[in-house]
Formats: structure tokens, C-alpha cells, sequence
């Protein structure tokens, strides 16, 4: 078993702690916390621009096609400097609620959005009153 990373891989570690390096100093993640969205919008479209939002997506999709790998060296790179960005949520959860339980035309119609950091998603999966009864929902989503 060979555990040593791909020069691709390589690149894409040290293109995120770059990234985060240049623009995730303590005094800027304070901004971006007292923010009103919690986060930066700047930096997420950095995220989109270099791909990380599309990482994990099939190129039939718009994705780049990454695997758990590249996965976890985006998400150690992130949690290094604490990012706040929601690319754990939007990406890793709801993407891949999309990913695997969409057809190809709810897809085309919500992976778009995502990968080009134009939107933000979140998968709701539990609601406090249901106390983790998955059958008990009361939410009503609209669009």
C-alpha cells in the first residue's frame, strides 16, 4: 500500500495552506467572524476559482472528479487555520446528498450553483423536536 501523496495531491496541499495562509491571519478571521454572514463571501469564491468546490463532484456534473484524499487534504488545510467557510456543509454533506440521491436533472439544476460558489446549501437531516425520530418532520422547505 502506497501512502504517499500524488504530485497532483501535492499541489492541490499546498495550493489550499496558501490560499488559507494569505488570507486567514487570526485579525482577518476576526473579521470574517463579525462579518454578517459568519464567513467570507471573497474567500469562498477564491474556494470555487481554484475548484475545492467542485472537488469532490464527477466531471459529468461540472466536478473535478476528487477522492477522499483530496477530500481530507482541503479539509486538514481548512481546519489548520479554523476556516469558517461552510464547505463542510455545503459541500461534503448536502453536495453529496446531491451526489448520490439526485437524478442527473436535479443535478444540473443545483450542482451548478454550488460548485461556482453562488450558493450555499445545508443538509437538514434532523430537527430538535424529532429527537432523532427521522420520521417526525415538520419542516416545510419552499423555493
Amino acid at each position: 500500500m502506497d501512502l504517499d501523496l500524488t504530485q497532483d495531491q501535492e499541489l492541490l496541499q499546498q495550493s489550499v495552506q496558501r490560499v488559507l495562509a494569505d488570507t486567514y491571519a487570526f485579525d482577518q478571521r476576526k473579521q470574517y467572524l463579525q462579518s454578517p454572514a459568519g464567513w467570507s463571501h471573497a474567500l469562498w469564491r477564491q474556494f470555487a476559482d481554484l475548484g475545492l468546490l467542485a472537488l469532490p463532484f464527477a466531471a459529468d456534473d461540472g466536478g473535478i472528479g476528487g477522492g477522499p484524499v483530496e477530500i481530507m487534504l482541503t479539509m486538514e488545510s481548512m481546519g489548520r487555520v479554523l476556516s469558517l467557510e461552510p464547505y463542510f456543509a455545503t459541500v461534503i454533506l448536502a453536495g453529496t446528498c446531491l451526489k448520490l440521491g439526485a437524478d442527473p436533472a436535479q443535478r444540473a439544476r443545483w450542482l451548478p450553483a454550488l460548485i461556482e460558489g453562488r450558493e450555499t446549501y445545508a443538509f437538514a437531516h434532523v430537527e430538535r423536536t424529532a429527537r432523532y425520530d427521522l420520521a417526525h418532520v415538520q419542516t416545510r422547505a419552499q423555493y
